[in-house]
């Protein structure tokens, strides 16, 4: 049953802490629209088995994260045999809100964590990335959080769609089929439809599932925007 050719997922970070940061002009909680606490979210070691069973062989599980869960998923890919030391990415983000605590670095990048899962060749269409954006690809993605008419509103770790290309591009061979189990505002599987890849994807929470429905639902093929 294994007929996923990649993984690609913004899984809940535990970042929602109490801690303070700008939205806007305006001071913020931290805290998401969604659960992301330790102790109620659903951790690594519960997610990363289900959805491994049925990545194909020399697919990659691909996952924005922070340093919050970066070592649980490498645990918990390592355990089932994946090979978690081929590659690491990070995402730098020039318009990160500053720093509001003076007792640690500003949290202006989030690492891209990657895992795969052994076969005879690993899935990386590097020949396609250069011929599409120009230049080869490397381990920091330099792009900004979403904003202005990007965001849409309602889910609050979106990711721009910039950075969702990237990685559906580099991970998904064309015509291929992705999963996002976290899908939350469905940005890597908008971004996999803009660029002709196939996915399915999850998301438990109803108000969410149904936005992130419409958004597809309203998302152009590739050949209709060519």
């Amino acid at each position: 049953n294994k007929q996923i050719d990649a993984i690609i997922t913004d899984p809940p970070y535990l970042l929602s802490n109490g801690g303070i940061t700008f939205r806007g002009d305006k001071q913020s909680t931290v805290n998401k629209n969604f659960d992301d606490t330790r102790g109620i979210t659903v951790a690594p070691a519960q997610w990363v088995p289900q959805v491994v069973q049925h990545l194909k062989p020399g697919g990659a599980l691909v996952a924005t994260c922070s340093p919050h869960i970066l070592y649980e998923l490498a645990d918990a890919c390592r355990s089932l045999g994946l090979d978690v030391d081929r590659d690491i990415a990070i995402w730098a983000k020039p318009s990160a809100p500053p720093l509001l605590s003076a007792d640690r670095l500003r949290a202006n990048f989030e690492f891209i964590f990657i895992a795969y899962k052994p076969g005879a060749s690993y899935v990386f269409n590097y020949d396609e990335f250069r011929k599409v954006y120009d230049g080869q690809p490397d381990r920091v993605f330099t792009v900004n959080q979403c904003s202005g008419n990007e965001r849409l509103g309602w889910h609050d770790t979106q990711k721009p769609m910039e950075l969702a290309e990237k990685l559906v591009r580099l991970y998904v061979p064309p015509d291929g089929l992705m999963l996002d189990p976290f899908a939350g505002s469905a940005t890597f599987s908008a971004a996999a439809k803009q660029i002709g890849r196939r996915s399915v994807w999850v998301e438990k929470k109803p108000d969410f599932y149904s936005k992130a429905e419409l958004r597809l639902t309203e998302t152009p093929f590739e050949w209709e925007v060519r």
